[in-house]
Formats: C-alpha cells, structure tokens, sequence
C-alpha cells in the first residue's frame, strides 16, 4: 500500500509547491496561511506513507520469531531499523540523490519497497496472491510513470507565485529555456535563458528555486562591485582574498582584476561550481582556470575558523537570510571568524539583500554585524538595486575609518581589464560610492539597541521568513534608513569638485527614492509625508556644500514644490492643485537652470510653471506666458527633437498670437518627425482654427 500511495503522487510532486505559492497569493499576504498550506501539502504527501511504514516495526515485532527466541528476532529487528535509520539518509542524500536524482531516487525507494513487501509475503504461507498483485501493480506503475517536467519543477513557485499567477504560468515557462539541471545534498541547480526587456537572451541560475544569479545588468552591478568596492576600499594592498560562496563567478573574476597573489574560494555545492565553469565561463573569463585561485568544495564558515589563514579581504555573498541554512551565514560566530582571518588594516564585506527583508532583520544583522566590526560603511552596490553591503575594517586605531579618494581613484586604475564586467564595475570613485548610506557613527545610530543573532539564539533564522508576506519588507519602506542618511564627500578625503557633486548628486536620487516609498518619480499624486520629507531633505541638500553648486536638488527641490494639497482628498497631494507653493517652485527652478542652462527637465518645468497661475491652470492668477515662451524656446534649442519642448513653445507662441511661429516650428518639427501625432494634431487645430489665440490643452504632468 504505501508504494503504491507514493507512486500514485509520483508525477503529481513537482506541482505541490505551486499550490502553497497560488493559495499564498490568492489568499493574502499572510505568513500563516503560507504555513498552513505548506503543511497540508507536507501532510498530503508524507503522512500516509510515513504512518504506513511506521506500522511496519510493529508488525515485524508481532509476527515475531521462533518461539522462545523473541528477545533474540527483537533485538535484530531494533538493530537493523537503527542501522537503517543512519545509513539510510546517508545513503538517499548523498549518493542516491547525486547519482539518481530525486525522481529516480523515490523510483528506485517505491521498488525496493514492493520488492521488499512481496519478499515478506510470499515467506509466509498466507496472503501471497494480494501481495504479489499489490507490487506487481507497483512494479507496473512505476514503469508507465512519465518524466516530470524539470522546467517548472525549477521555476520557484514556492516564491514566485504571484507573479507566475500574474503574468500566466505558460508564458512565464515559455520565456525560460532550462539548460541544466542537478540534484545534491547542498540542494537543486538550474540553469535558464531568458528573454530581457531589451530583447536579449540573459541567463541565471536557481537554488532550490531561488534565482541567485544572472547576466542581467542589475545583477551584474551587485555580482561586480561585492568585490570591486571593498578591495578598493581597503587601507592595505588587497594580495591574499578570501570569498565566500563562487554563485556565476563574476564576483571571483572581479577579484582577479586586481594584483592579487592568492584567492581562496569555498563552495558547498558541486553543483554550483560545475555550473559556473560550464554556463558562466563567457562572464566570469573562465576565472575558474585562473592559477591564483583554490577552489575548494567545503563549508566556508567551517575553512575560516579552522584553516588558519590571513587574508588582506574577506568577502561573503551567501543567499538570502531567509533561505534554509543560509541564516548561519550572518551569526556572531560568523563575523567572528572572518574577523579572525583578517590582518591589520583588512577589510570583509557582507552581502546583505535588502528585498524581501524588514528593516527590523536588517538591524539584527547590522547589530551583529558591528559587534565585530564596530568601523564600518554601508552602501548599496548601485542606486538601481537594493543589495546592501557591510564593509568592515580590521582597524588598529579604533572606529574611525576615512577612506582616501586619491588611492581609491589610484586602485581603481590599476586593474586588469574585464569585458565582461566592465560596464558594470565601477569606473571612478563616485561611481564606486554612489549608494553611500552611513559610516560608524550614522550605522551605530541605524542598529540601535537589541539582541544579536548568534548560534546559540538563532533569531534570523526564525524571524527573517515572516517578511516574505510582509509588504513594508522593502528597502524604500524601511522607515529608520532616511534618518541616518551620511554625507559621503564628508566622510571621504581627496575628493575632487567633480566627484562631491556626482555623490550629492547620487544622495539627491536615494533621499527621493526612500521618500517616494516606491511611488513612481512621475506620479501626479503623492502623499502629503512624502512631498514634506522630500521638499526638506533635498531643501536641505541644495543649501549647503556642495548642494549649493548643484542643478539636481534644486530641480527636485521645483518640481515636487509644484504639488499642493488636493480637495476631497485629505492626507494627499496632487501636481499643480491649485494653492501650491507656486513662488518656492519658480525659485529653485530658477536656481537649478542657473546651475545647468543647458539640460532639458529644469527648462521644460521651470516653463510649465511660468505658464501657469497659482491656480495651477493655463494663464490663471500670476501666469506669465511671455515669460514662459523664451524659456520653452531654450528648452527646444538644447533639444530640438523633442517632442514635449515644442510642444510647450507651440502653445506658448499662439497664446501670445504668434500663429504663424508655432505652425512653422511644429511644420520645421514634423518634417523631421513625420509620426509624431501630438504635434500634427496640434497643427491641424492651428491651420482649422488661425483666429484662435489661446488653446485648452490637457494639462500634463511635469
């Protein structure tokens, strides 16, 4: 009975996770009903079989042996079921599983038990005929059962749902191509192409589903800079490096940029290192071959703590803190034996995922974190991802830690050549430090007080799976982050004028980022908190140094000046309601076109604004279209292609009666621009209409 039940489910296995994920997203985000789904299914699929097979002790032990010698058939039966108990999960999971896979391997178990079933049924004198059809009907499903579809078995429904549910399971499994695939004790890898938004084929790999790495850009910004970053950042001269984890091996290529004498890499799984030689060699320069490197498969945690070595850096890229397993990776103890392996003036780098994980586990890691390496930044690897990382230095001399642009710009430099990674490495210091967050004093400040995650109280380990349902587990909705922001051109030294404003610049875009709380940048509404928060933080950016020299806070600081309150609708903002702080607008958009007379956006709304009353409508209370038309005629002649800047001027020009200007600037326009529909509708009201002098277009938002 019991194979025949786990036979019967055989081919119906790789849907059962699907079925957590749809009822997880059909039902809400709720960690709880996640839970109660997974272990129904668990319960579905393990329970028979497990109450089934552990009836079979107790019915050996009852059947008995010889009379007289039950003690002796006892104790071989006892005997042999521990025997089994140990050798049996060494022998599934690190030989059958490996060598079988888990389909052949479940196969292989359900025949040994019919084999087994039969066996004991045809010893004894009665039930023979049932028995020998119930596994001959075993046997026999067995063989008819059809392969399983290792493609969605691979997709990660169990974290994918939503969007799976969304997009339809159909085209998302068309847009995947599934090159490789590969059981083991450490898990399952996959490997995909798929199709980008830019139409290129990418590739990436998946753990137990999870997808850990890509080729695509975002990806390849973090896999990069989690070696680029810290190994230019270190006081001492980087030659011996320790990394944690190999993933596609970009980061292990990163590394080898650099004049490094020896890297030590640790891999826990076979898999993944057959992968990355095999599927990623293109991007990562076949760094597998390198002479530099020793790869070893071990536990990384365990070769830190025992190997004894000194490194000059010691990076760390482990998955995601919620991942099983993966929790003991970001420990006390963890930290520590990196710690321990560093020499004086090295510096580690924790990779930290910042999606799908509450501000509240951030600052467990972060706590824990900076017990051992109280001098230490933070940043993001780029401003497009939301991959965090810690960079510890092995300070001598206490938590201060003022890094040397100079030398950085000097490292940076030096390295070899990467094709596959340039674009995606850090070009210069500003680039290298765009996602500045915080140094020592503003991460103390960030962790706050608390308890640690450690092996002994292994609190990520438990917690770090409830914000998989928790909507507020996202970067730009950690609440505490925005208050601690630094100022990365105080913090580093030689910097020149250029690289200040490139930092400030990339400040401006992460305080917008974190107010918005991923609304889009061009929402015409936003609530009444986001438009306070980003009038003050950019207001402040734009006051002092270098701020005061830059365009990009000052526009900023206009173009959300141009919402005001909304009626009937209390709590929100919306773009040009009337009562907004027209004048505070006008001001820093002024300002901002001051600094940069010769870019597009703060042309296009410091004219929007002109045009426009306090009433937020076209030639309302205060609107000055003259003084609007030459702005709008600049904005064409930094972009004459653009369809918005003449659009603007157009309008402009009939409104003060110049009709004849704005159909030859929108003729000039079509002729270079023949599909352009707004600009030939707009001519044809202008030839069907000459009389008209002020038109009623729909307001857009700036």
């Amino acid at each position: 009975t019991t194979e025949i039940y786990t036979l019967s489910l055989h081919d119906a296995l790789p849907i059962f996770p699907w079925i957590a994920g749809f009822a997880t997203a059909r039902l809400g985000q709720s960690f709880a009903l996640h839970s109660l789904a997974t272990f129904a299914i668990a319960l579905l699929l393990i329970g028979p079989p497990a109450f089934l097979l552990g009836l079979a002790l107790p019915a050996l032990l009852a059947a008995g042996g010889r009379r007289g010698r039950e003690g002796r058939s006892t104790g071989r039966l006892y005997a042999a079921n521990a025997a089994g108990s140990v050798l049996g999960p060494l022998l599934a999971g690190f030989m059958a599983l490996p060598a079988l896979g888990s389909r052949r391997a479940l196969l292989a178990c359900g025949a040994l038990l019919a084999l087994a079933g039969l066996g004991v049924a045809l010893a004894r004198k009665r039930g023979r005929l049932p028995a020998a059809a119930a596994a001959g009907c075993a046997l026999g499903l067995a063989a008819l059962l059809p392969p399983w579809d290792l493609k969605a078995a691979a997709s990660g429904f169990h974290l994918y749902a939503a969007r799976h549910e969304r997009e339809g399971l159909a085209h998302v499994l068309d847009r995947e191509q599934l090159l490789w695939f590969r059981e083991g004790a450490q898990g399952t890898v996959a490997v995909f192409d798929f199709a980008g938004r830019d139409g290129r084929t990418l590739r990436t790999y998946a753990m137990n589903g999870k997808f850990e790495g890509s080729t695509n850009p975002t990806d390849m910004q973090t896999q990069t800079r989690i070696a680029e970053v810290p190994l230019a950042l270190c006081p001492r001269e980087p030659r011996e490096v320790f990394v944690l984890g190999l993933g596609t091996g970009v980061t292990l290529a990163s590394v080898l940029r650099y004049p490094v004498e020896r890297v030590d890499v640790c891999e826990i799984s076979p898999a993944v290192a057959a992968m990355a030689g095999r599927f990623f060699g293109e991007v990562n320069q076949r760094c597998l071959d390198d002479p530099r490197l020793d790869l070893r498969l071990d536990d990384g945690r365990l070769w830190l703590k025992l190997s004894g070595r000194r490194y000059d850096a010691v990076l760390s890229e482990p998955s995601n803190p919620w991942m099983a397993g993966v929790a003991s990776l970001f420990t006390l103890e963890t930290f520590q034996s990196m710690r321990a392996a560093l020499r004086p003036d090295g510096v580690a780098c924790q990779w930290v995922q910042a999606y799908l994980l509450g501000e509240e586990r951030f600052r467990t890691v972060l706590r824990t974190w900076l017990q051992v390496f109280p001098c230490s930044l933070a940043l993001l690897t780029s401003l497009e991802t939301t991959d965090i990382l810690l960079i510890g230095r092995a300070a001598p001399d206490g938590p201060e830690w003022r890094p040397d642009g100079r030398a950085l710009a000097a490292r940076l430099a030096a390295r070899a050549a990467y094709p596959a990674g340039a674009e995606h490495a850090p070009s210069s210091p500003a680039d290298a430090l765009q996602g500045f967050l915080a140094g020592p004093a503003g991460l103390q400040a960030w962790a706050g007080a608390g308890g640690l995650h450690s092996d002994e109280h292994p609190v990520l380990q438990y917690q770090a799976p409830l914000d998989l349902h928790r909507r507020e587990a996202r970067l730009d909705r950690w609440l505490r982050l925005p208050e601690i922001l630094e100022d990365c051109y105080s913090l580093i030294v030689g910097l020149d004028k250029q690289e200040e404003l490139a930092l400030l610049q990339s400040r401006a875009w992460l305080e917008t980022m974190l107010a918005l709380q991923g609304t889009p940048l061009t929402a015409s509404e936003l609530p009444d908190s986001s438009i306070e928060a980003l009038r003050a933080r950019l207001g402040r950016l734009a006051e002092r140094p270098p701020g005061d020299r830059s365009w990009l806070p000052a526009f900023l600081v206009g173009k959300f000046s141009c919402f005001g309150p909304l009626a009937g609708k209390p709590g929100w903002q919306g773009v040009f309601a009337p009562g907004y702080p027209r004048e505070q607008a006008l001001a820093a958009l002024t300002r901002a076109n001051r600094l940069a007379p010769e870019l597009l956006d703060p042309l296009l709304h410091l004219a929007a604004v002109l045009e426009r009353g306090t009433d937020g409508r076209f030639g309302g209370p205060g609107a000055s279209p003259s003084e609007a038309l030459p702005v709008a005629m600049r904005a064409v002649e930094a972009a004459p292609e653009s369809e918005e800047a003449v659009l603007i001027a157009a309008r402009l020009q009939r409104t003060l009666g110049w009709t004849q200007e704005a159909r030859a600037l929108l003729g000039s326009f079509l002729e270079r621009n023949p599909g352009s529909q707004a600009a030939g509708a707009v001519l044809r009201a202008l030839e069907a209409r000459p009389w008209e002098t002020a038109p009623r277009p729909q307001e857009r938002n700036p």
